[in-house]
């Protein structure tokens, strides 16, 4: 069994990893910071290290370095994952010495073939098979152009698939199937917006995103191109990187469809609720446009949406950190720093990209144009803009947003249920397990006690056959509310399993537990359960054992039994009671 070694100073990220590579048929060690994981990884070797970059004291990329300095690690490979997604983070990583990159929020349904896929490509690199490379559909009638496409995109890893005119881009969509379509619109028998149409009105086809390549260059054919149903529309001469930038955000976009697409399947065939959907519909947006001046003709075109003004680098910064906001519209005429700098800002701080950023330059200014792809802008408006193709980008600019919201709530949920238990929306008993072993050891690290009880409900089983199990489950729903109301926040409550419920007490002394115990035992004991229900109300009462860290016990597994053995004292003496040693 290959070991993995998960270090992340989120406790609920450990516990979803942890899930699924247990289902992976994968052995986890876990660690809260780095210093810890350095430690484990020096002790026992890893298979592959899950290494997050943002953790407390020494960070993700100064840990890898470290590993990658050690001759007995340098050959285990190292996976970044984090919440800061873009390009610059991810080259960041590569630098420190990582050999993979995961941003949160991931895909937790293809994580496990993603690790075995990148554990045979790091042992076996020679017989490995290979990551399929994207297809990218070239169709245009010059052959010139298409040896310069085909060119640019084999060298940036993607696999070219040539078409010379309307109908066999049309056939090869259909047969080949391709991650992306570029599109040039002056061809012979069908011309690109007709295959465009074509295209998005066949179900086969309608998902994969076109990029409409052409000379033409009025406003007209623009507008024309994105209302039949392109995703984007780029004039020729087309700069490399902004071409390769337009690719990479179509196919990001796409993928975050399949996921969805994918979720949602999973989740008819379990027979899950939907969840809440990210908000849809291009109107009623709060946008926020960043500019000097007064620009009227921009704020017409932006009719329809819910404007906020900022003049200042400082005022943009301060605004979309109160959160709310939906797009970013950034002109050249900012005061208090360049737009390109806001950019960077806003993407360092939003890590999981739900804040679009649209950045409107001169047309026609290459450098400019560059400068912002370099900045991680999710779009390049021309100044001036006309009101038709501004309309048409924030269609596909919120679109974008929300499918990444929509990831995230996902995400999420995902993380939830794998820490929650589902009946009584309390902690889980892995999550306990793992929250308790770090209380355990903070207690002795700091020198401050911690208490655990273990709670059992008085004759479950005779409540069960007389009442039924839908109304132990009520019973049980009710004891994990009252349990929940009755802790401070800094504590947790967990359902240990079947009727047995935990409660753990950091800072807490054998004094102040007995107060806490005392205080659930009587609310329980007095509750009307069931109440409002065919079964009636009914009284129901528990036992519990309190165990002290250090006084009782230093491990968590000594502490646990010796919980429970005082709660066995306390139902054979007679139930309805909290016994301590």
């Amino acid at each position: 069994m290959k070991t993995i070694l998960v270090i992340d100073d989120d406790i609920g990220t450990r516990k979803l990893i942890g899930t699924l590579l247990d289902r992976g048929g994968f052995h986890m060690l876990e660690a809260g910071d780095a210093e810890t994981g350095l430690a484990l990884a020096q002790a026992q070797p890893p298979a592959c290290i899950l290494m997050d970059l943002r953790l407390p004291g020494l960070d993700g990329l100064a840990a890898t370095r470290l590993l990658k300095a050690d001759p007995r690690l340098e050959s285990v490979p190292v996976v970044a994952i984090t919440g800061l997604a873009g390009d610059e983070n991810e080259q960041k990583a590569l630098a420190a010495g990582c050999d993979g990159f995961l941003a949160k929020p991931f895909d937790v349904h293809n994580f496990l073939e993603y690790l075995q896929r990148f554990l045979r490509k790091t042992e076996r690199a020679a017989e490995a098979p290979p990551v399929r490379q994207a297809r990218i559909l070239i169709a245009d009638d010059e052959p010139a152009i298409v040896n310069l496409f085909d060119r640019e995109l084999a060298q940036a890893g993607y696999e070219p698939l040539p078409a010379r005119n309307g109908q066999e881009a049309l056939h090869r969509a259909w047969t080949d199937a391709p991650d992306l379509i570029l599109l040039d619109v002056l061809m012979p028998d069908l011309d690109g917006f007709e295959v465009t149409r074509r295209l998005k009105g066949n179900l086969k086809t309608a998902d994969i995103p076109v990029i409409l390549v052409t000379g033409l260059d009025s406003m007209e054919d623009k507008i024309r191109g994105l209302e039949a149903g392109a995703d984007e529309f780029l004039s020729k001469p087309v700069v490399a990187a902004e071409l390769l930038l337009r690719i990479k955000s179509m196919l990001q976009l796409a993928h975050l469809q399949e996921q969805l697409a994918l979720r949602t399947r999973v989740e008819e065939q379990v027979g899950a609720a939907a969840e809440p959907g990210a908000r849809e519909g291009s109107t009623g947006r709060y946008v926020l446009l960043a500019s000097g001046g007064r620009t009227p003709e921009l704020e017409r075109a932006l009719e329809g949406q819910r404007v906020l003004r900022a003049a200042s680098l400082h005022d943009a910064l301060t605004l979309t950190e109160k959160g709310g906001i939906d797009l970013v519209l950034a002109a050249p005429d900012l005061p208090g720093g360049d737009v390109y700098a806001l950019c960077r800002r806003l993407k360092e701080r939003d890590a999981g990209g739900l804040i679009p950023v649209a950045l409107l330059l001169p047309a026609g200014d290459s450098a400019a144009r560059l400068r912002g792809i370099e900045a991680g802008a999710d779009e390049i408006l021309p100044l001036p803009i006309d009101p038709r193709e501004l309309s048409l980008r924030l269609i596909h600019l919120f679109r974008r947003k929300d499918r990444l919201q929509q990831l995230q709530l996902q995400y999420r949920s995902a993380l939830n249920a794998a820490v929650s238990d589902a009946l009584t929306g309390l902690h889980n008993h892995g999550y306990f397990k793992r929250f308790f072993d770090l209380e355990v050891k903070r207690s002795q690290r700091q020198g401050h006690p911690a208490t655990l009880l273990l709670l059992d409900v008085d004759d479950f089983k005779a409540c069960n056959d007389t009442l039924g199990h839908l109304a132990g489950d009520i019973i049980l729903r009710e004891i994990g509310q009252i349990a929940r109301q009755s802790i401070r926040e800094i504590d947790l409550a967990a359902r240990y399993g079947g009727e047995e419920f935990a409660v753990i007490l950091p800072y807490t002394d054998r004094r102040g537990a007995l107060v806490v115990a005392e205080r659930l035992r009587a609310r329980i004991g007095s509750h009307p359960f069931l109440q409002g229900t065919s079964a009636g109300t009914a009284r129901v009462t528990v036992s519990i054992g309190v165990a002290v860290c250090p006084s009782d016990g230093t491990e968590p597994e000594a502490l646990i039994r010796h919980a429970d053995t005082l709660l066995y004292r306390a139902k054979r003496e007679g139930k309805d009671r909290v016994t301590v040693a």
